[in-house]
């Protein structure tokens, strides 16, 4: 497990949310943002430790909350750190 494809599911899950305009208070399931992962990921033991240590390193970044509702986890971009999302974004994909 590569930090290079750690970030690049980052890249992955930032993307989704932004797609979705999940910012601050609009939030969605976070088990439906890692379902539209690729399957590469979703699939296969690695992948899955892959998404897990990403969703780590984006919260502990500060770039995503985890919330419970609904005895659910949901998951918002943080809007406190849109430059810091966006410049990373950028720097991900080249």
């Amino acid at each position: 497990m590569s930090e290079k494809e750690v970030k690049f599911v980052m890249w992955h899950i930032i993307i989704r949310l932004q797609n979705m305009r999940k910012w601050g208070g609009a939030h969605s399931e976070l088990k439906r943002v890692v379902k539209s992962l690729p399957s590469q990921y979703t699939e296969r033991p690695q992948g899955k430790k892959l998404i897990k240590k990403a969703i780590k390193n984006l919260t502990n970044l500060g770039f995503i909350g985890i919330y419970k509702k609904t005895e659910e986890d949901h998951t918002s971009l943080n809007p406190r750190k849109t430059k810091e999302i966006r410049d990373f974004v950028r720097k991900v994909r080249g």
